[in-house]
């Protein structure tokens, strides 16, 4: 199974903490923002340090692996995630462009051609 599916967009939901047994459930919604905006539903279980991220408004990242089980005949699809992150933007410019120097023909052209 794929380990390194990735999803990235901005948090629109974020559902109260839960127990289940030992566990602390966090689950939230994340939107893309594509042409046609997907939505997927995360769960964080006890990630106590993850869910700083969390956020409803926050552009986040998040790592997952795809779970999927069966019970008593029914089946279920899971997203659990193991990493959020804030989305960083690479592509903005991180240090100062400089410009070359303009050439000054103005000077006097002692080519001998």
């Amino acid at each position: 199974m794929n380990t390194n599916l990735e999803f990235q967009g901005k948090i629109i939901k974020v559902f109260p903490p839960r127990q289940a047994g030992d566990y602390t459930v966090n689950e939230f919604v994340v939107m893309d923002t594509g042409k046609y905006p997907q939505s997927a539903k995360f769960q964080l279980f006890n990630k106590p340090n993850e869910t700083d991220f969390v956020k409803v408004g926050n552009q986040v990242i998040v790592k997952f692996n795809l779970k999927g089980n069966e019970y008593k005949d029914k089946f279920f699809t899971n997203l659990d995630a193991w990493s959020v992150r804030p989305l960083k933007y690479e592509n903005t410019p991180t240090a100062k462009t400089e410009t070359a120097p303009e050439f000054d023909n103005s000077e006097t052209n002692d080519l001998p051609f």
